[in-house]
C-alpha cells in the first residue's frame, strides 16, 4: 500500500497517467525479454521491461522500466522511465518522467522534465518546452529551459539557461527536516515512489492479464471470504515466523517468509485498486481497457484514505483484501499441484 506521506504525490501520478493513456488508441504493444531492441517505428503505445533497453525507431509513447535504457529515436507523446541507467538521446514530444542511479537528457522535450537519480545530466543543446525538475546526488544541466528550472542536489553545476531558476541546497533540507517540514524535493522523490507503484501494475497487468483478472475478480466476487483468509494469512504468517526463528536452521526460512509476506502486502494495494476500478467500471458501464480502471481504482483508493479516522479502516481493508487474494491464489496453485500429482 502507498505510505501516508506519498498518497498526494501517488493522485497526481495517477491523474498524469490518465492523461496521457486515453489521448493514444487504446491499443498497446509490449516487449518483455532480458535484453529488448525495438528497430521497427511503433505507431501505438510501448510497454517494455528488462535487463536491457535499447529503442532505436520511433513510438507514440514509452512506459519502460529495466537495468539499461537507451531511447535513441524519437517519441511522440511521452515518455516514462525508470531503472538503473536511462539515457535519452532524441526529442519528445510530450512530457518526460525519469528516475534511476544515472539519468541523461540529451535531445529536446516538449512540454515538462523531471527527473531524480544520483547522478542526473541535461545535455547541451537539451530544450524544455516548459519546466524541469531535477533532483539527485549530482546534477549537471547544460541546457535550455523556457519555463522554471528548479534543482536539488549535493553537488550542482548549472552552466545551462531558464527563464527562471531555483536551486535548493542540502542545508535548505535540513533545516526543514528539523522544522518537520516537507520541501518540494521530498514531493517529488515520492511522486516517483508512486510512479514505481503504477509502473509495477501497469506491467502486472499487461504482462499477467489473466492473473490479475482473477486476483481482483476473488476480490469482488468472495470480499468477505477474501478479507477473513487476509486476516488469517497475515496473523498465521507471522506466527510460522515466530516457530521457525527459535531454531538456528529454521531463520533462513523465516527470512523467506518475511520476504514473501512483505510481497504480498506490497502487491495489495495493486490488486484492490483494479478490483475498485473494476467494480466502479461496471457500475458506469465504462468499456475501459483495465490498465485505465486500475489507475481509477488507484485514484480513488488513495483518495478515500484521506478521509480522517476512516481512512485508516479503508486502507487496512484494502490491505486485507488484497493480500487475501493473493493468498487464496497461492493455495489454489498449491492444491492443483498436489491434485496433478
Amino acid at each position: 500500500m502507498i505510505p501516508q506521506i506519498l498518497r498526494w504525490p501517488a493522485l497526481l501520478v495517477g491523474l498524469l497517467l490518465l492523461m496521457i493513456l486515453p489521448t493514444a488508441s487504446m491499443g498497446v504493444v509490449i516487449l518483455a525479454d532480458n535484453q529488448t531492441t525495438l528497430t521497427t517505428p511503433i505507431n501505438d503505445d510501448v510497454f517494455a521491461t528488462g535487463d536491457t533497453i535499447v529503442i532505436d525507431a520511433p513510438v507514440d509513447s514509452l512506459v519502460v522500466a529495466g537495468g539499461s535504457i537507451l531511447v535513441n529515436a524519437p517519441v511522440k507523446g511521452d515518455l516514462i522511465a525508470a531503472g538503473g541507467r536511462v539515457s535519452v538521446n532524441n526529442n519528445v514530444g510530450g512530457k518526460v518522467i525519469a528516475a534511476g542511479g544515472v539519468v541523461e537528457m540529451n535531445g529536446s522535450v516538449g512540454t515538462n522534465l523531471l527527473l531524480a537519480g544520483g547522478e542526473v545530466n541535461v545535455r547541451n543543446g537539451t530544450t524544455v518546452g516548459r519546466d524541469a525538475l531535477l533532483s539527485g546526488g549530482t546534477v549537471t544541466n547544460a541546457g535550455t529551459i523556457n519555463g522554471t528550472l528548479r534543482i536539488s542536489g549535493s553537488n550542482v553545476q548549472n552552466t545551462g539557461t531558464a527563464a527562471n531558476t531555483e536551486i535548493e541546497n542540502p542545508q535548505d533540507r535540513k533545516e526543514e527536516a528539523r522544522t518537520g517540514g516537507w520541501s518540494w524535493v521530498s514531493t517529488f522523490l515520492g511522486l516517483l515512489m508512486a510512479l514505481g507503484f503504477l509502473i509495477i501494475g501497469l506491467l502486472l497487468i499487461v504482462l499477467f492479464p489473466r492473473a490479475a483478472t482473477a486476483l481482483e475478480g476473488t476480490v469482488r466476487s468472495y470480499p468477505i471470504r477474501t478479507l477473513l483468509v487476509g486476516v488469517g494469512g497475515l496473523v498465521g504468517g507471522g506466527i510460522i515466523i515466530l516457530l521457525l526463528l527459535i531454531s538456528i536452521i529454521g531463520i533462513p526460512l523465516a527470512l523467506l517468509v518475511i520476504l514473501l509476506l512483505a510481497a504480498a502486502t506490497t502487491l495489495s494495494g495493486l490488486v484492490t485498486s483494479l478490483a475498485l476500478g473494476t467494480w466502479l467500471g461496471g457500475m458506469l458501464k465504462m468499456t475501459s481497457a483495465p490498465w485505465i480502471l486500475f489507475i481509477i481504482g488507484f485514484i480513488l483508493l488513495n483518495l478515500l484514505q484521506m478521509i480522517p479516522i476512516l481512512g485508516g479502516l479503508i486502507w487496512l481493508v484494502a490491505l486485507l483484501l488484497g493480500t487475501g487474494a493473493i493468498f487464496s491464489a497461492a493455495w489454489g496453485l498449491i492444491q492443483n499441484r498436489n491434485t496433478s500429482a
